[in-house]
């Protein structure tokens, strides 16, 4: 048998026998020294969320071509399908704007790792869970009662109809789930954190705002919970009995709707305080990302709560009966009392308590609880 031959060169296959399993942000950190500094600290949440985003946006912007609602008269036939353009000149140019305005500050954003950037992810994730319930609940609501032009699908002429009901349809679904998306995939953002670089200046004027930031989060806090209390005992509308020819009037709001509101209201106060203190837990024992997640949603369900109220509100303001309006005639129609404002009130208060949620840590910490210490925009996402 020959000997083999020392000159020659054994080819080895290099993935041959290597079971070393690799970090993916480990991986992409590894990579940042071959990208423009611009594009640093990518992760595979950011590509995702890149895509949710792109994908929202456009489902959006489908959703603003589509049939928005059907509309039911108390003329006899099937609803009336019709676009956000025929609901006047505001609520269709309105929802545009909030589109554009959201994917302008979203592509900021995704191309950011400062505290401006971190700030725009919270104001695009805010304005679009804000425009997506609002066009679904001025769709519902505050469409009741008016009189509009629409095509008659026999026909073809424009009919003049008094809405009666209003149920939104395709296009408005597909817009407010688009929005939704665009608002998640914008939370999900956040670059690699880059090293710390601790200075002295700087370290001095962070602390001086987190001590007046958490002095902020608690008065704010404590506000909340008051109200939420008052919000409870206190009583969300009265009502003029209906007496003559107004008791067959059917109303723009009913109390069913006020009922309605009431228990979302209640449902999200808890969801809200919850999240709160998980938020407040997370960062205590180190999960920033986790409490970056957690304050995110919280802020997301303390808007919506809002923007239902407040839509809300608008709608009870109105109270004015569908059809006839003659002013001598007893208005049965419901309107707020003390408790629905109080309501709004402490849903705000929490939102900024929410808002208010910060974290700091120092290397030596991060290192001790596991997890990446936070980056600038971190804190503030």
């Amino acid at each position: 048998m020959s000997e083999p031959d020392p000159s020659a060169t054994e080819l080895v296959d290099p993935d041959e026998g290597d079971d070393t399993v690799v970090d993916p942000e480990a991986y992409l950190r590894e990579g940042d020294a071959m990208l423009p500094a611009t594009l640093s600290g990518i992760s595979g949440a950011w590509i995702g969320g890149l895509v949710a985003a792109s994908t929202g946006c456009a489902l959006a912007v489908v959703g603003l071509t589509l049939p928005w609602a059907g509309l039911s008269s108390d003329s006899p036939g099937r609803p009336r399908f019709v676009y956000v353009s025929d609901f006047g000149p505001a609520l269709g140019p309105t929802a545009a704007a909030l589109l554009v305005i959201s994917a302008m500050l979203a592509g900021v954003a995704f191309a950011s790792r400062s505290r401006l950037g971190a700030m725009l992810r919270s104001v695009t994730a805010l304005i679009m869970m804000l425009g997506a319930v609002a066009t679904l609940a001025i769709t519902v609501y505050l469409v009741r009662g008016q009189t509009l032009n629409v095509a008659d699908q026999d026909t073809g002429s424009t009919v003049e109809i008094t809405v009666q009901s209003a149920t939104p349809a395709t296009g408005a679904f597909l817009y407010a789930f688009g929005a939704i998306l665009l608002a998640l995939g914008t939370v999900a953002s956040t670059r690699l954190p880059a090293p710390l670089v601790q200075d002295s200046r700087t370290t001095e004027v962070a602390k001086a705002v987190a001590v007046l930031r958490t002095a902020l989060r608690w008065v704010m806090t404590l506000l909340a919970l008051g109200l939420a209390v008052a919000s409870i005992a206190l009583p969300w509308y009265r009502q003029n009995p209906a007496t003559g020819r107004s008791e067959g009037m059917v109303t723009a709001v009913t109390v069913g709707d006020i009922h309605l509101w009431q228990g979302t209201y209640r449902v999200g106060l808890i969801a809200g305080i919850l999240l709160y203190v998980a938020t407040l837990v997370a960062a205590q024992v180190g999960a920033y990302r986790a409490a970056t997640v957690l304050r995110g949603i919280g802020m997301m369900v303390s808007t919506v709560v809002v923007t239902i109220l407040l839509v809300g509100l608008a709608a009870l303001r109105r109270g004015d009966p569908v059809g006839d309006r003659v002013v001598n005639w007893v208005n049965p129609a419901p309107h707020a009392a003390a408790g629905y404002f109080v309501a709004i009130a402490a849903m705000i208060a929490l939102l900024c308590s929410i808002a208010l949620l910060s974290y700091t840590t120092t290397p030596e910490s991060a290192a001790t609880t596991g997890d990446e210490p936070p980056s600038a925009d971190m804190g503030d996402e």
